[in-house]
């Protein structure tokens, strides 16, 4: 168990190869932002107008950009490489990564429920990942689920499409999808009553996913149009500018139409701003931010129990900045001592299972340098 922990921290330091310091910084920035909703949420009104905190919920869809980036560029690569997706092959290699610490939260929360005699029907929506449409038992699930379902969807699309047309062609898909998710809103929002609105746009797949079809775009341009990627400094900011600006005009069309657009359009500039940017601040490449990075997956599923002891210190810290401040740090500081915990245990073993697994069966390169995401 020991040599578990000194392994974990070990790969905690050592940044694998093909690394990129910025989506570190902005996994960081977005495991941080939800984090400071769900603290932020036990606090005064002072507290929760904080723009960290009030914008906080926008870390999920940073999230979906980055999955869509990197979840894209494995299968745009293969599909580069080969002209073909092994949409088995794909999915449980995201499997060894995802699944052991997912289930193993299920188990923990369900053996918990199951001991204070709550019923247990409720995680089966968990359990096959659909969290999204049915009650969810495991906090934050439903995002989790999401993504889930974009792992599945994502490599059967591509593959069946590549055998229309040609694989180069295939950003049509994700464009098309991005197109599509603010009509199917505008329909809720039209037949629905105002109070289900909310509700209807924000959880479900169908409704919100446009971060990921946003990242699927950005990684075929680094596959397809690498030249693309080089800029000049001003060339770059007048793109970044341009997409802060269409952002913010979509978000003043309509709020449960176009706000989750906007954020793919704000998120989506962001990250390709950084992409582009052929030199950034030393404070980019900080340790800190790739640790936090690492371990934002177990951060994600388990600060919402850390963050339930909050009540508890509220008669000593009170409901103002500055005990908003402490309960942050000290909810930071327990989700990652968590999370270096769970990641030793549970998901540093599956991965390296997965790596000897890529090995065995003849896995190409690019699939080896994958073990870490």
């Amino acid at each position: 168990m020991i040599r578990q922990f000194k392994n974990a921290l070990l790969d905690l330091k050592l940044r694998p190869q093909g690394n990129i310091p910025s989506l570190d910084v902005l996994r960081s920035i977005a495991i941080l932002l939800v984090l400071s909703a769900h603290v932020g949420e036990h606090f005064s009104a002072n507290v929760v107008k904080l723009p960290f905190v009030y914008w906080g919920w926008t870390g999920v869809d940073l999230f979906f950009i980055l999955s869509g980036f990197l979840i894209g560029g494995q299968l745009w690569k293969e599909l580069h490489r080969s002209g073909d997706i092994h949409v088995g092959r794909f999915i449980l290699r995201r499997g060894f990564r995802i699944w052991p610490l997912y289930y193993f939260f299920i188990l923990s929360v369900g053996g918990l429920a199951l001991a204070h005699g709550q019923p247990m029907k409720g995680f089966l929506a968990d359990i096959f990942c659909v969290s999204n449409y049915f009650h969810q038992n495991i906090p934050g699930g439903w995002s989790l689920s999401t993504e889930e379902q974009f792992y599945i969807l994502a490599p059967v699309l591509l593959y069946f499409g590549s055998r229309v047309i040609s694989y180069r062609k295939l950003i049509a898909l994700p464009i098309l999808w991005l197109l599509i998710l603010p009509l199917l809103r505008w329909l809720i929002v039209r037949n629905a009553s105002p109070s289900e609105v909310p509700a209807l746009t924000y959880l479900p797949f169908h409704t919100h996913s446009d971060g990921l079809a946003m990242g699927l775009i950005i990684a075929w341009i680094t596959v397809m149009r690498p030249e693309l990627l080089k800029s000049k400094f001003w060339s770059n900011a007048l793109m970044l500018f341009t997409g802060l600006a269409v952002a913010l005009l979509l978000r003043h069309l309509n709020q449960f139409v176009f706000r989750f657009s906007a954020l793919a359009v704000l998120f989506g500039s962001v990250t390709f701003f950084l992409l582009r940017a052929r030199t950034l601040p030393d404070l980019v490449n900080s340790q800190g931010f790739y640790v936090i990075s690492r371990l934002s997956y177990g951060m994600y599923l388990n600060h919402f129990h850390v963050v339930g002891f909050i009540p508890r210190l509220m008669p000593y810290v009170g409901d103002g900045w500055a005990g908003f401040v402490i309960c942050w740090i000290l909810s930071l500081i327990g989700s990652l001592i968590l999370s270096y915990i769970t990641f030793a245990i549970v998901e540093a073993p599956f991965l390296k299972l997965r790596e000897q697994w890529l090995a065995r069966t003849g896995s190409h390169r690019g699939d080896l340098k994958c073990n870490r995401t």
